[in-house]
């Protein structure tokens, strides 16, 4: 399973997921050595790649990688994502674009490499939204039109791939800020 944002957070949950289970995973983030570390925990079942998905030129390349590092693949976790909060008036060009390149542009390239393998075969894409992107929060307009947009892109997405025995579908995160506030407290012992 290739897993984007491998590295932090979600991502990371993600591929230790997968990893507990059994399964093999090809985790991409542009963090060299935090790559070699969950390499590292399991090195017959993990293989890295550096990539910026905020640079969409190289996003073929690097699916093709991906998919041959294990030679095939049975999905996609499509969890890198960059949010900037920043109050309306505030909001420059350069993190509209960075943010709509992580956010939607990277899982719709690759996306869109990684159906063309698993037409063959199955499998299945997964995108991590945000339940900002139904529900936003100050400060936040720029991701959660991208997370809204990643919720379309996802519903297309299944709808075209289903024939072919891929399934496409979204998971919805809650802002970092607010799992703070509702995760309940976590004693020792």
């Amino acid at each position: 399973m290739i897993v984007t944002g491998a590295t932090r957070g979600i991502g990371r949950a993600t591929a230790d997921a997968i990893l507990e289970r059994g399964g093999k995973v090809i985790g991409i983030a542009r963090d060299a050595d935090a790559l070699r570390a969950l390499e590292a925990s399991a090195p017959d079942r993990v293989r890295t790649l550096v990539a910026d998905l905020g640079d969409p030129s190289t996003l073929p390349e690097a699916a093709r990688r991906a998919i041959a590092a294990f030679e095939g693949v049975d999905g996609l976790v499509n969890c890198a994502a960059i949010a900037r909060y920043e109050p309306i008036g505030s909001i420059g060009i350069d993190s509209i674009e960075i943010q709509v390149r992580v956010n939607l542009v990277a899982p719709l390239l690759l996306s869109q490499a990684v159906a063309a393998h698993l037409r063959d075969r199955g499998g299945s894409i997964v995108n991590v939204s945000s339940t900002l992107s139904e529900r936003v929060a100050q400060s936040t307009a720029v991701y959660a039109a991208t997370k809204a947009a990643l919720n379309a892109l996802t519903k297309s997405l299944a709808l075209e791939l289903a024939p072919f025995d891929v399934r496409v579908n979204a998971v919805f995160s809650i802002p970092a800020r607010q799992a703070r506030s509702v995760a309940p407290a976590r004693t020792s012992g």
